[in-house]
């Protein structure tokens, strides 16, 4: 359900509709209300919205609860609690509203705050200085001076007891007390980091969550660990940058230059000796110089030099936000790689920077690009305008690398786990996921297969055989248990291929070809001539279990299926023994997720139920008609040739006699709901058909005395209109207003379903007053001469 800000009001009055949108109405009173029993007069009052109406009266308007007594002056916010905060890549989180809930912050008119849930409860009584709710997930709280934070749902992460309080994470937060701050553990429930700091910053958005706090102390920086242990000491000034979570301090400055700390062993790196640092994949990137010449170096994670201060320039060798065990490495104005443990695996050798995907480099040469692996071996010559190198996932659990290349605007591949190589000659190459083409990205998650397009016509590849499936197609498609219904002509015959077994296992000569999921087994369609078609049924490996000659198949259940050999001859066919029964009836069809079938014998129609052999409903009916609800209209022609109806349930059992009037030109769907049976009688003195519903299990709740009856949408009960006026009967049955009045609806009005939205209490009117009833039947202690929206 949808916060709605703003509220348009529907009144049911004669034969116009005018719409109310508004929110869910709570069922229950505020906790702290008081019992009222003397109505209370408003000039004007709006429908109830979670528990809570807004009125005016004397000018002033302000919000009551459902006893009249008076329960807030001024709605402030609303929002959805969340269910849940799950982290996602980079640090991000993603947050899960329950759109079902709802929470408000409100303010009385002696300016304290509070906050209600749906039912109209305070969840955080109005005692309050300030609630706010922020950053979308937490509400802030303040009073007499103290500051705390609760989750969206009311709930105290913090003691309000502290003079302020700042968000480190979603466990720790920092709290002041006596102009010093100290660290609140969420779930150990207590001080963690005692009251003698100035300031704490902590990295929060860092993906790898820190375990120790940038910390301030008389007017220095450094850091502490959970336990309030000192890792680097209090020597430095903060810049509010480049804060991390891993072993590198690089937020610091020293006397005004940029200072970088490795944690485990306490050290700087600054200037003079220092300076050009770049920290990458945990490891500082750092610059000397030697001799009036700047060289660069690494230091790894723990402090130790793992790479020697010889190289005019070291980057990244990865593409944007992405880092790995490789650098790029220049010398002597020539490129090559290092790991992160020092070792050369390309020597400087290059004239332009190599680019790694993986364990691969890609090398420039002349304008042109190859590859070359982790032992410097060419993988690729240098012939190709553009190399991408990219992961296919071809099995639960296993991937491949593939390269895909680009030669005069032609596209061809290279498989390094086989060494085989597709010259670039195709036109377009696009890796396959199970249900569509995608195009060639960087880690394709596919079904383990290649296109390739060459001429309008398309070649696919199967990385799990490892071959060129042989014929071209203009278009496949993906089924079940690694079939692919393929077309060697646009809109043409289809056939199947078996990716499994690596071949076509039905011949491209079939109008229709479906792959069933439970059994195992394949239908196909065949143009029989004259606009006929002919079906037939084979397995999963293309042998034929029933040949091609049937008017049409059909599948019961996942044992059975309904076979139309030709005009009244019907079987029922049963897969484990593979036997054939025929069925005494002219007619029969399937009915949607049931074992029973509709069948006519001499123009009577009836249920069968296939599992039993036993036909249902043994009277007879001149129609059956199955809803998407599972249960079946059932009409008859009784003794004055007029038509009957009735219903049976999903198990072909009657639950409504055939005792309901309609007429010949109905359309049958238009009856379904999905909560109730539709009933009509005709009004003998008007000839009107009059309108009422049953539920599934046959029982008349809304007898068919009405001119129009409307279903609430969520099944709170039903509308019900007599000469223009409306009344409201509950889901169960019970008359609590006669179709006397002009009501309030929640709107708009449903044209397909025939379904008007309403919740309890219902404003109604009565003598020039509006009033409310709820579901019990009884009427609220609260009236007014207006109705008005709700915001």
């Amino acid at each position: 359900m949808k916060i709605t800000q703003f509220h348009i009001y529907s009144i049911l009055l004669l034969n116009s509709l005018w719409f109310l949108n508004a929110c869910d109405t709570a069922k229950s009173l505020s906790k702290d209300s008081k019992t009222v029993t003397d109505t209370i007069k408003f000039d004007k009052s709006s429908r109830f919205s979670y528990g809570i109406a807004r009125v005016e009266k004397d000018s002033s308007s302000f919000f009551i609860f459902k006893n009249g007594q008076t329960a807030f002056q001024k709605l402030l916010q609303e929002f959805h609690p969340l269910d849940s905060v799950v982290p996602v890549n980079g640090g991000m989180i993603h947050s899960y509203k329950n759109e079902e809930k709802i929470m408000r912050i409100v303010q009385l008119d002696n300016g304290n705050y509070g906050m209600l849930n749906d039912l109209a409860e305070w969840v955080l009584q109005p005692e309050y200085d300030k609630i706010e709710f922020v950053y979308n997930r937490y509400v802030k709280i303040e009073k007499d001076g103290k500051t705390t934070y609760a989750d969206s749902w009311g709930k105290l992460l913090v003691p309000l007891k502290f003079d302020s309080i700042q968000i480190m994470s979603s466990r720790y937060f920092d709290v002041k007390k006596d102009e010093k701050w100290g660290v609140h553990d969420t779930e150990k429930h207590k001080i963690i980091i005692p009251f003698e700091y100035d300031h704490f910053d902590y990295c929060s958005g860092c993906e790898k969550k820190s375990d120790y706090f940038y910390a301030e102390k008389d007017g220095k920086w450094g850091v502490i660990n959970l336990k309030n242990k000192v890792l680097v000491p209090f020597n430095y000034e903060y810049v509010h940058s480049n804060i991390r979570s891993d072993e590198w301090v690089a937020a610091f400055r020293k006397d005004g230059k940029n200072v970088i700390i490795n944690i485990p062993q306490q050290k700087e790196y600054k200037a003079p000796e220092y300076d050009r640092f770049q920290i990458e994949n945990g490891h500082l990137i750092a610059a000397k110089t030697i001799d009036n010449q700047r060289f660069y170096g690494v230091i790894n994670r723990n402090g130790k030099e793992v790479v020697p201060f010889q190289y005019s320039a070291i980057y990244n060798s990865y593409s944007s936000f992405q880092s790995g065990p490789y650098l790029s490495i220049k010398k002597d104005e020539k490129f090559g790689i290092i790991d992160t443990l020092g070792n050369v695996i390309i020597p400087p050798t290059y004239k332009r920077q190599l680019r790694v995907q993986d364990h691969y480099f890609i090398s420039r040469e002349n304008g042109k690009v190859g590859v070359l692996n982790q032992e410097n071996k060419q993988v690729l010559p240098p012939n190709y305008d553009e190399i991408i190198i990219a992961e296919i996932k071809t099995d639960e659990n296993k991937t491949e690398f593939i390269f895909k290349l680009t030669a005069n605007e032609k596209y061809g591949l290279y498989f390094p786990k086989t060494g085989k190589l597709i010259h670039p000659e195709y036109d377009d190459i696009e890796f396959l996921s199970d249900r569509q083409r995608t195009p060639y990205v960087s880690k394709a998650n596919g079904k383990g297969l290649i296109s390739l397009e060459k001429d309008g016509k398309t070649k696919l590849y199967n990385l799990s055989t490892n071959t060129m499936i042989a014929d071209d197609y203009v278009d496949f498609r993906f089924l079940p248990y690694q079939k692919i219904l393929v077309r060697e002509e646009n809109y043409g015959d289809q056939g199947l291929y078996d990716l499994n077994e690596d071949k076509l296992i039905l011949p491209i000569k079939y109008k229709f070809v479906q792959v069933l999921k439970k059994p195992k087994l394949i239908k196909v369609v065949k143009e029989a001539g004259n606009y006929q078609t002919q079906s037939g049924l084979f397995d999963e490996t293309g042998k034929e279990l029933l040949p091609i000659n049937y008017a049409d198949i059909k599948q019961i259940d996942t044992s059975k299926f309904l076979l139309h050999e030709k005009d009244s001859l019907y079987y029922i066919y049963t897969v484990k023994n593979h036997k054939k029964e025929k069925l005494p009836f002219s007619k029969v069809s399937v009915n949607d997720s049931t074992s029973l079938l509709t069948a006519r014998k001499k123009e009577k129609w009836y249920l069968y139920d296939s599992k039993r052999e036993k036909r249902l409903l043994e009277e007879g009916y001149s129609e059956i008609y199955q809803f998407r609800n599972g249960n079946y209209i059932v009409i008859q022609k009784d003794s004055t040739n007029q038509l009957k109806f009735g219903y049976a349930d999903k198990d072909g059992k009657m639950i409504v006699p055939v005792a309901y009037d309609i007429r010949p030109t109905t359309y049958l769907p238009s009856l379904e709901n999905k909560r109730y049976l539709f009933l009509k009688k005709r009004d003998k003195a008007t000839g009107n058909m009059l309108q009422g519903f049953a539920n599934f299990e046959g029982k008349v709740v809304v007898p068919p005395h009405f001119d129009k009856v409307y279903p609430d949408g969520n099944g709170n009960g039903f509308f019900t209109m007599k000469n223009n006026h409306y009344g409201v009967i509950t889901a169960d049955g019970r008359e609590i207003l006669k179709p006397l009045y002009i009501i309030g609806i929640d709107g708009p009005f449903n044209s397909r379903t025939l379904e008007m939205d309403f919740h309890f209490p219902v404003p109604f009117q009565e003598n020039n007053s509006w009033k409310y009833m709820t579901e019990n039947g009884k009427i609220l202690p609260i009236k007014s001469s207006d109705l008005i929206l709700f915001q």
